[in-house]
């Protein structure tokens, strides 16, 4: 896969309509305040797949690129 790939896949998440309560959360460095625990759940399991795929993949890259 290519960053243009896992751009797609962030960008998909990302928009994705998650009627979800918000609320806090942390994952290796990231900590953003008021997002959506559904689709931070999605983009982690999504990330560990891919930097298996990848080992140059940026997991807090990509999980932020999803839940910022």
């Amino acid at each position: 896969m290519t960053r243009k790939d896992y751009n797609a896949i962030a960008g998909a998440i990302k928009s994705a309509s998650l009627n979800e309560p918000e609320s806090y959360g942390t994952y290796k460095g990231i900590y953003k305040e008021g997002f959506n625990d559904a689709r931070y759940e999605i983009s982690a399991k999504i990330a560990e797949y891919l930097s298996a795929d990848n080992p140059r993949f940026d997991r807090v890259k990509f999980i932020n690129a999803c839940v910022g």
